[in-house]
């Protein structure tokens, strides 16, 4: 990858980042769509472009390659373990009544355990 690419992949890598954990999840728990999250997502991206290219540029002048490619690995795991543990209590929720398992739960069972229902 020649170093204006790897450059754009790093200035992605950690819009990317701060998308998913500071942006996204408000928007999301605000229970907009995901056409309208996407639409969002791409004005942002743009905004952020114009404000922080340039000076995205002049931060990473100094690094090397090697540095580039750590840090955008980096990124990726972040986000990755963010989207892993990213649930909201509105989204638990969602999940358990759309569960067709009717089955009640270990959880369940222990309480009701000696108790007439």
């Amino acid at each position: 990858m020649d170093r204006n690419k790897l450059i754009c992949a790093h200035f992605d890598a950690y819009s990317d980042l701060a998308w998913v954990t500071n942006v996204e999840p408000k928007y999301k728990a605000a229970l907009w769509d995901a056409g309208e999250i996407e639409e969002f997502r791409q004005a942002w991206q743009a905004d952020r472009e114009a404000r922080d290219w340039d000076r995205w540029q002049e931060k990473v002048k100094g690094m090397t390659d090697a540095e580039l490619q750590r840090d955008i690995a980096e990124c990726h795991t972040q986000i990755d373990a963010f989207r892993k543990g990213l649930t909201t209590d509105r989204e638990r929720f969602r999940r358990i009544m759309e569960s067709k398992d009717d089955r009640p739960s270990a959880q369940q069972e222990v309480k009701d355990r000696g108790r007439e229902i």
